[in-house]
């Protein structure tokens, strides 16, 4: 009797740090051992273009090569953009899971609405996939350990492959940049309040003209609360496993809110403001 080899499930990589980042080939070999990954990726970094799209505007495509075989395509578009592509038009219902990174920077607190390997990971959900988005904490002065985050990410593609994830939700996994060995454990998180101080240098040329750079200032991390938060944890060498969705809903407003509109004749002209009510 002839045994036939399970076939592997399809999985889509993308990244915002572009189709040469070590952190993404990392992740191809390591998925490699429980899937078949596929490869759309932007051609250059897309860090900071959160779940910005491209529309009517052509993009550069390519086919990309690894190891001398085709894995997928590069795009000149947004990591938004990789994902819609992919799922559309190159692998149509043949994706069981995305996972978008391994990013360099972790993508925690406020960095969460500007991060590209987030939004990635968000429009996966919205296709209706489950989706991972990994990224490791930069410590510039530390060697990367992109193989810490990929043994986490595949770990963690084992669980989802079998038992799925909640509809319309991915998850944020925030790695610190350790060995392994060192990695204190894993916590599900909230996403906290880390943010960085705006630091803009503004510069005058010869030719009278301006320029400016956002060089990114002080880092400010969560204060602690009742419950785990996503930058702290990670601080503490956890990993830091957030569930985000990507409707923004402030759910404990809607009853309040209702109450108070319908106090308010919007659409009429009863509450005309006078020269006396301002």
């Amino acid at each position: 009797m002839e045994v036939r080899e399970e076939k592997k499930p399809n999985v889509l990589l993308v990244n915002d740090d572009g189709a040469n980042a070590p952190g993404l080939w990392v992740l191809f070999q390591e998925i490699q051992t429980i899937g078949q990954p596929v490869v759309v990726a932007p051609f250059h970094e897309q860090s900071g273009r959160g779940h910005a799209i491209t529309v009517r505007q052509p993009m550069r495509l390519g086919e990309l090569e690894h190891e001398g075989r085709r894995v997928g395509y590069c795009l000149g578009g947004t990591p938004a953009d990789c994902v819609k592509l992919a799922l559309a038009e190159i692998y149509p219902d043949q994706i069981a899971l995305v996972i978008s990174g391994i990013n360099w920077g972790a993508n925690v607190g406020h960095n969460i609405l500007y991060s590209g390997t987030v939004g990635a990971a968000l429009e996966a959900a919205m296709y209706g996939l489950p989706a991972l988005a990994v990224s490791v904490r930069d410590e510039r002065e530390r060697p990367a350990h992109f193989e810490t985050a990929a043994r986490i990410a595949r770990r963690l593609a084992v669980d989802i492959l079998a038992h799925g994830l909640p509809p319309g939700v991915m998850l944020n996994v925030n790695v610190p940049n350790l060995p392994l060995s060192d990695i204190a454990g894993a916590m599900v998180t909230r996403q906290g309040q880390e943010t960085y101080i705006d630091l803009f240098e503004i510069r005058h040329s010869n030719d009278g003209s301006m320029s400016c750079a956002n060089l990114g200032g002080e880092r400010l991390s969560s204060r602690a609360s009742g419950h785990p938060l996503d930058d702290l944890a990670l601080n503490g060498r956890f990993v830091s496993i957030t569930p985000l969705q990507f409707d923004l809903t402030s759910h404990p407003s809607l009853e309040a809110l209702s109450e108070r509109m319908a106090r308010i004749s919007l659409t009429t002209d009863n509450n005309r403001v006078t020269r006396q009510d301002r």
